[in-house]
């Protein structure tokens, strides 16, 4: 059940930095009145604060655009607005949000059950205890929380800018998707590379909009497809590497969307790094090498790519067709999973547009040209 404050009630607290120590500073009713029954409620709809962490030795873990700053001093002392309660969350936003601050919890707390009802089926049903969500002002759109498994997590906005509900779920859901990882303990690593890209495919499953937006960009697959391409499938880097990170979304979208697995299968098959998670779903040994030549093919070394999110996936080999009746190509373009096209008046191909062999987006068309008899 969500729970929201009333406009003549307003319930601001002053936040250590640490997290550690909530202090009421003003809890007044309509009459300007301290309301006992009010303070009471508040104090038991608070949530439950982590044990302080001293800020030399916090490691954050980090959801940022590729290429931007991770703040390396602790937030400063702030002060918040309750934003409302569900069943399994509490939202709080930084008074310097503004008018701004309200919609923003407001969208979480409309998605946040559901998202987490959906995220605890990939994780095979495992439970956490109550999210702290902290929506905060800075200078750029990321989100962090202290440890993998610590479920207070902050959600930092840009002051000033329109609020963009569906970028705001995205960057609650790619936190709570890792407190699960850490409670479910079968590999996945928030502070790794390869847990990291797992959270930002989760949070692009549920709230797809907000992994490139007109505010932010979160998309990392082409730091990898730009780079040298180095194997991070065998191995892996942290949460702060965007080539790492790319390569693994790349590898995670590779695993559902060619090979056809289910996010909770793969979700299920953790391990500490990607190639074990392949050995897990396939019983095959060579996961790196496929992976990367398929993406060779359809994306060569040296090229530029720009892609407008993490999946190219499934990526298909047009099939040759030349010479073959219509009706046998439209059938062979189908299996392959493109999508077939003639042009002409006869019953023979004679052409075709992408050639046989390149391997191109999955759905993509295949042209023929059909003439009345094969080419002597």
């Amino acid at each position: 059940m969500r729970v929201t404050p009333r406009a003549t009630a307003r319930q601001r607290f002053w936040v250590a930095t640490t997290m550690g120590e909530v202090k009421e500073e003003e809890m007044t009713n309509a009459s300007g009145k301290a309301s006992s029954e009010r303070q009471q409620m508040s104090r038991r709809k608070q949530p439950e604060m982590p044990a302080p962490v001293p800020a030399a030795t916090a490691r954050h873990r980090v959801l940022v655009p590729p290429g931007g700053a991770i703040p390396v001093t602790p937030p400063v002392i702030s002060r918040y607005t309750i934003g409302g309660y569900t069943a399994n969350f509490g939202v709080f936003f930084e008074n310097t949000l503004g008018s701004d601050g309200q919609p923003l919890a407001d969208a979480i707390l409309g998605s946040c059950e559901q998202d987490l009802s959906q995220l605890r089926s990939f994780f095979g049903g495992v439970s956490t205890g109550r999210f702290s969500v902290f929506i905060d002002a800075g200078s750029q759109y990321w989100a962090y929380h202290e440890s993998c498994a610590s479920t207070e997590i902050h959600c930092v906005n840009v002051a000033y800018d329109a609020p963009d509900g569906e970028l705001e779920n995205f960057l609650n859901c790619a936190e709570v998707d890792e407190v699960l990882m850490a409670v479910q303990a079968k590999g996945w690593d928030c502070g790794a590379s390869a847990g990291e890209g797992l959270s930002r495919v989760l949070a692009t499953e549920l709230h797809p909009a907000g992994l490139n937006t007109s505010l932010a960009n979160f998309s990392s697959a082409h730091y990898w497809l730009n780079s040298a391409r180095p194997d991070w499938v065998t191995q892996t880097g942290t949460d702060h590497d965007r080539v790492p990170i790319g390569c693994a979304t790349l590898f995670i979208n590779y695993l559902r969307h060619q090979l056809r697995f289910s996010l909770a299968q793969i979700v299920q098959a953790g391990g500490t790094t990607l190639q074990q998670t392949y050995e897990q779903l396939t019983g095959c040994t060579d996961a790196f090498g496929p992976f990367a030549s398929l993406l060779e093919a359809a994306f060569p070394p040296g090229v530029t790519v720009d892609l407008p999110n993490d999946n190219p996936f499934p990526l298909c080999e047009v099939p040759d067709v030349m010479n073959e009746p219509a009706q046998l190509a439209s059938k062979d373009v189908l299996l392959s999973g493109l999508a077939p096209k003639f042009t002409g008046t006869g019953q023979i191909v004679n052409s075709q547009t992408p050639i046989a062999g390149k391997v191109v987006s999955g759905g993509s068309i295949v042209s023929m040209h059909l003439v009345q008899d094969k080419t002597p």
